[in-house]
């Protein structure tokens, strides 16, 4: 029954949000097909012999240089970030990953936001007290959670699988390069990888109530992820297990330290969530932090989180001109301090407003 409920309230915003993760992940493999057609055009036309027509060039020498630009990755890197070998790779893959790297951050957001309006617009929908008439709370978060879950999991793990099979039947396989077993892998990281932000962004929902302030963490979640991204260019040892999260299916898996990284965080994720649903007494709370007991935990996250980018920014450049970038740390943090306790500020504030109309 709560099934065919859920189904009845959103099945217009499944249904056109699996159009738009679909057509998120076949437009990458059409570009990169495109791509790869426009080489492979060019390395066996005449323009390609005359060009490297002269002696510094042999046959065997424009042959080989065919293959390697043309086959879309080396088997020897498959358990390597992107950025490892960005020197190595062909072409056509390069094509694909600068795509990726300028529409990723929007896929990731997608997803947090369906994560996020699992529960969030419920509650300010007062939606859950007519479901509460006849079901209990952990019923209604696991059922939501199921439903939503199988959803997002079957519709990105369909939309990987067509798109790979539509790479497969327009690219030989003697480019591809790859085998069935790790491209299942690859297909399958990539689901696991956009399901732990869904997660993040169900967290978020279940957690935070303000109407600003809540929806505004997932724009500083995608902001961390960036700078994340980024600061693993100069840690390429961190990077060899931190940064292989799979936006695509391209060929690789994500790192088992990290898989099971992913794994742990994700299932504490589920219990903060099914925790806060539970024990909320209000559907229509406006306060940053819905439960009290978890102000402490968020503010001391964000914190550490600020912290940790602040002092790896300082030691790529040892520390030079760190005094310069010190006062946006201290406002990020005294930033964090108001808004998660700002209920907090408030009741204070009453407080002390009371008292001077009381002396009065």
């Amino acid at each position: 029954m709560l099934y065919k409920i859920y189904w009845k309230r959103s099945k217009w915003v499944i249904l056109l949000a699996s159009l738009a993760i679909f057509v998120s992940f076949m437009l990458p493999r059409i570009d990169l097909i495109r791509n790869w057609q426009t080489s492979e055009n060019y390395y066996h036309s005449t323009k390609f012999v005359e060009d490297y027509s002269d002696d510094n060039y042999t046959a065997q020498q424009r042959q080989a240089m065919v293959t390697n630009s043309l086959t879309l990755h080396n088997k020897d890197d498959k358990m390597h970030p992107i950025n490892a070998f960005a020197e190595h790779i062909s072409f056509a893959l390069q094509e694909i990953n600068k795509y990726s790297n300028n529409t990723y951050l929007l896929y990731v957001l997608l997803f947090l936001s369906l994560g996020f309006a699992t529960f969030f617009f419920d509650y300010k929908t007062k939606f859950n007290q007519f479901l509460f008439t006849n079901y209990d709370r952990k019923k209604i978060f696991f059922s939501k959670f199921l439903f939503y879950s199988a959803w997002i999991c079957g519709i990105t793990l369909f939309s990987n699988i067509c798109a790979e099979i539509l790479l497969a039947v327009t690219i030989p396989a003697k480019y591809l390069n790859w085998n069935l077993l790790q491209i299942i892998c690859a297909i399958l990281s990539c689901v696991i990888t956009y399901y732990f932000f869904f997660i993040i962004g169900l967290f978020l929902g279940t957690t935070l109530g303000h109407s600003f302030f809540a929806p505004f963490s997932l724009l500083f979640v995608v902001y961390y992820l960036k700078e994340f991204t980024f600061l693993m260019d100069y840690y390429p040892n961190w990077a060899r297990y931190l940064n292989t999260l799979r936006f695509s299916a391209n060929f690789y898996s994500i790192h088992p330290y990290l898989l099971v990284t992913i794994c742990l965080i994700s299932l504490g994720l589920i219990f903060l969530a099914s925790y806060s649903f539970t024990k909320q007494s209000t559907e229509i709370s406006n306060l940053v932090v819905l439960l009290p007991q978890f102000r402490f935990v968020v503010a001391g996250v964000l914190i550490l989180l600020v912290t940790i980018f602040y002092f790896a920014e300082q030691l790529i450049t040892n520390f030079y001109l760190w005094w310069a970038n010190l006062p946006i740390f201290i406002a990020c943090v005294l930033f964090i301090f108001i808004t998660v306790y700002y209920q907090s500020w408030v009741k204070i504030w009453q407080k002390h407003q009371d008292r001077h109309t009381t002396r009065k």
